[in-house]
């Protein structure tokens, strides 16, 4: 960690801003703090900022992490347990948010995408993407929340046409697109040195609070975007789409375990398709008000009872061959979707079609 940085972080360590949730973790629940609000929507958390600008600076080390948070209205840090579970709900803003990576490494899921950022690695996401921290026991991160009030006072000040300067101006105003993009490094430790420079001039700011304090803010809030969109320094990676994709993503979902004819599971969905499981599960109930795996089980319980009716095939092998490798989840399953054991099906059915349909 740069000197600098880690001399002021400690400076607020000892002063008397600290909140200990240490032992009750209580801050995990919604991330709501004196700074940060938020509300659980049906798919996700939406946080809310009290002002204009928050820079928020997550150090975890091994068996302690810690949360500082720097507004122009505040100051505090809060000391929460080591992490041994996803660091954060999925989550949307009401403003733009710039993720840096400072030390260390960072899982980031976006949109149901996992990737894994490095120090200097940097990400901008708008208000329609939906984002949640991974596991990852020792890191440092600076996450600068910009409402769109004061983005559109920065870019008014810029003459840039870079490719970021095109997307901080397409998110000024709310869309109904998720639009997002990955800034790497040319050079990662020049990057790393200037990100946390500059953290830690913001953070001298916003504790200070000398006449001036805002536009000097501000100041740096233009530089560290003029930096991250110069393409001598940096190589961007945009990601944008609709809102509907996700209505598309669920009809590629229906037809391929339709198409499976046998039991399908959500982690086999999640390679398949290369989305966080917990994203596909939050899709289809949105969109469908069931249960995925519910469905993936009924879906797979239909093709047993077409087994059942059209074949010979013993009740094992029917079991087997759908992907079950006891009886016991098999009949479970079957029993929960059709009220009555796989036997009784069969004989039911035979009994009042004895006709089979192929």
């Amino acid at each position: 960690m740069d000197a600098g940085l880690f001399g002021t972080l400690t400076n607020v360590l000892s002063a008397n801003q600290v909140i200990d949730l240490s032992r009750s973790g209580q801050f995990e629940a919604g991330g709501t703090s004196p700074i940060i609000s938020s509300v659980k929507g049906s798919e996700v958390w939406h946080q809310t900022i009290e002002d204009d600008f928050l820079l928020i600076v997550d150090w975890c080390e091994p068996g302690e992490r810690r949360y500082f948070l720097f507004a122009p209205s505040s100051a505090l840090c809060v000391l929460l347990p080591q992490p041994d579970q996803p660091i954060a709900n999925p989550h949307k803003h009401d403003y733009l948010e710039l993720v840096a990576i400072l030390d260390g490494e960072l899982d980031f899921t976006v949109e149901g995408r996992r990737r894994c950022y490095r120090a200097g690695d940097c990400s901008i996401l708008n208000q329609n993407a939906w984002h949640a921290e991974g596991m990852s026991t020792s890191y440092l991160a600076a996450y600068f929340s910009i409402r769109p009030s004061l983005l559109k006072e920065l870019i008014s000040r810029d003459s840039r046409c870079d490719a970021l300067a095109a997307f901080l101006s397409r998110n000024v105003r709310a869309t109904g697109e998720v639009d997002y993009v990955d800034i790497a490094p040319r050079d990662r430790e020049d990057r790393v040195r200037e990100l946390s420079l500059l953290s830690d001039h913001v953070i001298q700011e916003l504790i200070e609070r000398l006449p001036g304090y805002r536009s000097v803010v501000q100041g740096y809030l233009e530089r560290l975007l003029g930096t991250l969109g110069d393409p001598r320094g940096s190589t961007l990676d945009e990601t944008r789409f609709s809102s509907a994709s996700s209505d598309d993503l669920m009809e590629h979902i229906v037809s391929y375990v339709l198409a499976q004819r046998r039991r399908v599971t959500r982690n086999e969905l999640s390679r398949v398709f290369s989305y966080n499981g917990n994203y596909l599960s939050d899709v289809f109930r949105t969109r469908t008000g069931t249960s995925l795996a519910v469905w993936c089980r009924d879906a797979c319980m239909r093709e047993a009872a077409r087994m059942l009716r059209d074949t010979d095939l013993p009740i094992s092998e029917i079991a087997r061959a759908l992907g079950y490798r006891g009886r016991s989840n098999f009949y479970a399953h079957f029993r929960d979707s059709h009220g009555m054991t796989p036997a009784a099906y069969r004989t039911m059915i035979r009994r009042d079609c004895p006709f089979s349909i192929t």
